[in-house]
């Protein structure tokens, strides 16, 4: 059976976007490969740099250009026959491309039992990768038997919409990141700024920034939100009301909704910032909404901003939003997606 598509065939402009003929030329070299042709057409010509591989490496990465559209369009199916021949040529990192199909249901219904098969294969070429798939394919088990609970008793559990939930297996994913896991670390980095913990979140990104363009952008984004908070806590110490967390709050909420003065959105930021230092919870509910929808660029929405002006901070469920902290946040296309040749990311 032959599998995949030359290059000279006609694909949207959405997948050819940035392709050169440096990436056509791989591309057409990877189906000779992965189909066993000994011989290439004259106008294949390669670069020096591109190194040597076998048939079943080139299946694997045909995988995964297919499972992302990148130079082809999306199509799981085909990825996953191209990562069992690359695991039936002895390419066993391959079984990654498995466990995440069985995981994210590339052409079934999710498969906890093969998932775990490819994870234990894995875990001899690559046990950190395992470890992060592990937990991936145990926290999607988790949320399906909530949400099946949830329409059986036809109820829903609130969202409090400021409330970090614990990340579920968390001790998978500490030791996945451990042992160098560049999913793992950005995973922990996002669940770190959900907490509101920044130090802790930037090092985590940091720590996979070299590997991850993903993680690098998000490593910019909490500096950024680290400076924006050290400089709402600077006047803490010298400020008249310092002592006093409900003083600061009534302050601030009257800078924020503009009671008997303008309007002032950047000194509510640092009265509430004052105020949560000083012991107020009431303060901290409220920084963790307004950081919980912020611009594409992570600065502070000010529409948003505006309608947080009138919610209750005494109920323990503000009913006028339910924000997702922290989406400003990326995570990669896909948990194989670190695991594509530089050359293929960088079309992405």
């Amino acid at each position: 059976m032959q599998l995949g598509r030359t290059h000279e065939n006609v694909y949207p402009s959405d997948v050819t976007s940035g392709v050169t003929s440096l990436h056509w030329n791989e591309l057409a070299r990877l189906q000779s490969l992965a189909r066993g042709e000994s011989k290439l057409n004259p106008s294949q010509k390669f670069s020096a740099k591109i190194k040597p591989m076998t048939s079943a490496e080139a299946a694997w990465i045909l995988g995964l250009l297919s499972l992302h559209g990148i130079a082809m369009p999306i199509d799981t199916d085909l990825a996953k026959k191209w990562f069992k021949q690359a695991i039936d040529q002895g390419f066993f990192l391959a079984h990654a491309g498995l466990a995440w199909c069985a995981i994210e249901e590339c052409l079934a219904p999710h498969d906890p039992i093969a998932a775990e098969v490819s994870i234990e294969q894995l875990r001899k070429i690559n046990a950190s990768r395992a470890l992060y798939l592990e937990w991936l394919t145990l926290t999607h088990r988790t949320r399906s038997l909530q949400d099946r609970g949830r329409k059986e008793t036809m109820t829903s559990e609130p969202d409090s919409g400021f409330v970090s939930k614990p990340l579920p297996y968390k001790a998978l994913l500490l030791e996945a990141a451990r042992q160098g896991d560049v999913q793992a670390r950005i995973e922990l980095g996002i669940d770190s700024a959900a907490r509101m913990q920044f130090n802790e979140s930037l090092a985590y990104f940091n720590s996979a920034a070299k590997e991850s363009n993903v993680a690098a952008g998000n490593a910019k984004i909490m500096m950024d939100r680290l400076k924006q908070t050290a400089d709402l806590n600077a006047p803490v110490k010298n400020h008249p009301l310092a002592s006093n967390a409900n003083s600061l709050l009534k302050q601030a909420r009257k800078q924020h909704k503009g009671e008997g003065v303008p309007a002032n959105y950047t000194e509510a930021l640092r009265l509430y910032s004052m105020a949560a230092s000083a012991g107020s919870l009431e303060a901290e509910k409220m920084l963790r909404l307004i950081y919980a929808r912020v611009t594409a660029d992570g600065q502070i929405d000010l529409a948003w901003m505006q309608q947080l002006q009138d919610i209750d901070l005494t109920s323990s469920v503000p009913s006028s939003s339910k924000p997702t902290p922290p989406f400003w946040l990326r995570r990669e296309p896909t948990a194989l997606y670190d695991l594509l040749p530089p050359m293929w990311r960088l079309l992405k």
